[in-house]
């Protein structure tokens, strides 16, 4: 479409390709097509966003003249839906606690992010105590694999599901846990990655327990905007992690200093101004009222080689009312 109309056009990297951590070609012809074509792509577009900036230079590494036109717009929240799930109804009682202390992770809950040192630290933890065993909770809002389900009752750890939840109801039981689990991804290049819950974790203001590497992406900005707690992913550590926690929660004295202040930049209406912004720039068009008041990308030179729309003989202008237009 660029090369026939001349509208130029951002490619958005929700996750790397060829780097990321679950990316497995199946041969070495697949790997050269799809190495080939991301290289290609990257440098046809005429901008390219990333969620992280380990992943934006990650992709500008492979096209070196060109890293200009490489940006981060992160993943975020979106406090509407928070707002809304704090009305729901919780399943604690009138002094905002319950018997049981529940860590909750939300998601597809999967060997490829998680590993049975999990379990067998939460057993080692939980090991010849069996009121504590009855008072602990692992509840996965989401799909959990078989493996992990075996893994769990071989530690014996007590895991609840819900299956798929709307959106909504999934951020109600986020909010509804005493403390919510986190882990860094596995893999090659894994450490790069911020999973998009992370932020949605962070705006309920519940306690977060990480559990990967310190140096990791997902750990240093957990820590650095909650004070949360986090581990080595290894069955001493999370079992040690778990007892401290514990003592914590019997005693009332889990707190966060979660501040919505500091999960501005990471607001969907935030995150939807930057990429306006960045539309802007590549079409050449003047910044618009409004736009200094938000949480914008650095700003830089539109690039010489992106081209107004100009219609090819071929494809014949729309007509669209102004309001639409606009």
């Amino acid at each position: 479409l660029k090369r026939s109309t001349g509208v130029p056009w951002i490619a958005d990297f929700r996750d790397l390709w060829t780097d990321d951590q679950r990316y497995r070609a199946g041969s070495r012809l697949r790997s050269a097509l799809d190495h080939r074509l991301e290289r290609r792509f990257l440098r046809e577009a005429d901008a390219v966003t990333a969620t992280t900036t380990v992943q934006r230079d990650r992709l500008a590494d492979k096209v070196p003249d060109q890293r200009e036109k490489f940006r981060v717009i992160t993943n975020g929240v979106d406090f509407e839906d928070i707002d809304r799930a704090t009305k729901l109804a919780t399943h604690r009682d009138a002094n905002k606690r319950r018997d049981t202390f529940r860590l909750v992770f939300a998601g597809q809950f999967q060997s490829t992010s998680v590993t049975e040192d999990y379990f067998g630290g939460i057993g080692r933890f939980l090991a010849g105590d069996a009121r504590r065993a009855e008072r602990f909770e692992l509840r996965i809002v989401g799909q959990v694999s078989e493996d992990l389900r075996s893994a769990a009752r071989r530690h014996g750890v007590n895991l609840t599901t819900t299956g798929y939840q709307p959106h909504i109801e999934a951020i109600r039981e986020m909010m509804d846990a005493d403390m919510l689990l986190i882990p860094v991804p596995l893999g090659t290049n894994a450490d790069w990655c911020v999973p998009a819950k992370t932020y949605e974790y962070l705006a309920t203001g519940r306690p977060i327990l990480v559990v990967g590497p310190e140096h990791s992406m997902l750990s240093r900005l957990v820590t650095n905007m909650q004070g949360t707690t986090a581990t080595a992913c290894r069955v001493d550590a999370i079992a040690a992690t778990l007892q401290e926690i514990w003592v914590r929660w019997q005693r009332g004295g889990l707190r966060t200093r979660a501040d919505r202040g500091a999960l501005a930049p990471f607001d969907r209406n935030a995150l939807a101004g930057r990429l306006a912004d960045l539309l802007d720039e590549v079409t050449h068009q003047p910044q618009r009222v409004g736009s200094a008041r938000r949480a914008t990308v650095a700003p830089t030179s539109p690039r010489p080689s992106a081209r107004r729309y100009k219609p090819s003989p071929s494809v014949q202008p729309v007509s669209l009312p102004e309001e639409i237009a606009r």
